[in-house]
């Protein structure tokens, strides 16, 4: 497997791997790396990070966007929030600018405790400039009718609104090649079996042994 953009090495001074996965939303990148922590890999989420930021961030959230965002415990209803940004460009930026940069402190932090494989799982990982902590980025692709389908069975959404968060997203990825790490792509397209064994390909290309027992 080659990579479709060849960077230079990334900064990461660990001797443990830290791979980095970014895809669109229903995309299969939870799937991805659920397959590589079943094999030894220890996962940052960014989106349960983000999470924890819009707790900690709720006042300044509700200052921005009003106090019908709230619940009432006085956290943030994501789901009201999401239905904001979502159709509103510069309310996501908005947002972005409140959480982003915390967001970024905990992924370093977390990273600084663990030992062993990691995969920082993102689709914002660009956006956030964590590929500079990574050794390699798999950027997870699937079509646009199977994501729009995934949508509607996983998450209940319509197609339209499935349609408005992808295209909310913008490029996951870069086309370009002045990124400083490895991107490889790995097409999510024709089942799980063919979508594991890519994976296990890039695992082998790189050298990180699998074992029945889910270690490295």
């Amino acid at each position: 497997m080659k990579p479709v953009i060849a960077g230079v090495r990334s900064i990461n001074p660990r001797t443990s791997p830290v791979w980095g996965v970014a895809g669109g939303y229903c995309a299969g990148k939870d799937a991805l790396v659920g397959m590589l922590c079943a094999r030894g890999f220890q996962e940052i989420n960014l989106d349960k990070l983000g999470h924890q930021v819009l707790k900690l961030k709720s006042r300044e959230v509700a200052d921005r966007f009003g106090k019908g965002i709230l619940d009432e415990t006085g956290g943030v209803e994501r789901g009201v929030l999401a239905a904001i940004v979502f159709r509103d460009s510069r309310a996501r930026r908005d947002l972005e600018r409140i959480l982003h940069p915390e967001m970024v402190v905990l992924a370093e932090e977390r990273l600084a405790t663990l030992t062993g494989p990691v995969v920082i799982n993102a689709a914002i990982l660009f956006t956030l400039h964590l590929e500079r902590l990574c050794d390699l980025v798999i950027c997870v692709r699937a079509p646009l009718l199977k994501r729009l389908s995934r949508a509607r069975r996983r998450d209940g959404s319509s197609a339209f609104q499935a349609w408005r968060r992808i295209r909310s997203q913008g490029r996951i990825c870069p086309k370009f090649n002045a990124i400083p790490v490895d991107i490889y792509t790995i097409e999510n397209s024709r089942g799980l079996a063919r979508f594991e064994a890519q994976a296990l390909d890039l695992l082998r290309e790189k050298g990180i042994r699998v074992v029945q027992d889910g270690k490295t």
